[in-house]
């Protein structure tokens, strides 16, 4: 063998032996023995589940559960929307870790679990407590990262953790919520609408006798069992809108009665109801449908 062919060998031993003591000094084995372990636990008893706060960037939101509904404490006080808080909960426990990705902080933000970009979301429960850090990625990643408690390494997932991270998307737009057949008359007073229409039997009639388009009051009587708002105003009080009123509708129902107040703001309506704090806003063109006129009423 000759000596520039030993040569070689030699330095080529020392590279490797150079790049194994860097690495052993980096830590890149210690890392490669890190990501090998076993994972982390992901067990939630998400029926226990009784408190939830999800942190991000903009908003820091705390979930309560109040009997079989669940109610936003933080950053306002609200009702949320049950099912999809129901939902979330179903999708938790559903989560399955697929293979470790990274334990360096330093490419957090590459798979959007970084603290500028990363969604926090921690469960609690009777003797029980669990932290996720849910990557903040957009709509166009087809998987989602994710970090379980302390464990420093970010864990591939191929199902998708739909995160309720928007307060104002959480809350309950629904300002009525009750079958329509529970429904025995609604009644409607100012802006010239001033008339009752009862539910008698298989078909409605008007406080003045006069015959009823059956599809209009079916209609309508169907559009008060599940009012939703088209979003809130926190800027006014809900006294405004009592106060003075364009127009008052009384839902009246097997289980009690319900007030709704109407007050015209030109692009659209706020509307308070009896059982709810919270004031909503109603598109313009919506309130014609849910307070005809008589003359709409009335079956040709």
């Amino acid at each position: 063998m000759s000596k520039s062919v030993v040569r070689i060998i030699v330095f080529a031993v020392m590279g490797v032996l150079a790049l194994a003591v860097v690495a052993m000094m980096t830590g890149i084995f210690q890392d490669a023995d890190y990501m090998s372990r076993d994972h982390p636990d992901i067990t939630v008893p998400t029926s226990e589940v009784h408190t939830i706060r999800i942190t991000t960037d903009e908003h820091d939101i705390m979930l309560k559960q109040e009997g079989e509904h669940w109610r936003m404490t933080q950053p306002i006080e609200s009702p949320v929307e049950t099912p999809a808080v129901s939902a979330m909960l179903r999708a938790v426990g559903q989560i399955v870790l697929e293979q470790a990705v990274t334990a360096e902080k330093s490419r957090y933000e590459e798979f959007g679990v970084s603290p500028e970009i990363g969604r926090r979301l921690q469960l609690r429960w009777d003797g029980g407590v669990k932290e996720f850090v849910v990557a903040g990625h957009g709509e166009m990643y087809q998987a989602d990262y994710i970090i379980v408690g302390d464990d420093p390494r970010v864990f591939y997932m191929t199902r998708r953790l739909g995160m309720l991270d928007d307060p104002e998307s959480l809350r309950d737009k629904r300002i009525t919520h009750s079958a329509p057949e529970s429904i025995k008359s609604v009644d409607v007073r100012g802006g010239g609408r001033n008339y009752t229409v009862s539910r008698t039997g298989d078909g409605f009639s008007l406080d003045s006798g006069d015959a009823v388009d059956a599809t209009v009051a079916s209609r309508m009587f169907s559009r008060y069992s599940m009012l939703r708002a088209d979003g809130f105003n926190d800027d006014v009080e809900k006294p405004v809108v009592t106060g003075e009123p364009t127009l008052t509708v009384t839902i009246t129902r097997e289980s009690g009665s319900e007030q709704l107040h109407f007050k015209d703001a030109v692009t659209h309506y706020l509307v308070t109801s009896s059982a709810r704090d919270d004031v909503f806003q109603v598109a313009s063109p919506r309130v014609a449908s849910l307070a005809p006129l008589r003359s709409d009423l009335r079956a040709e």
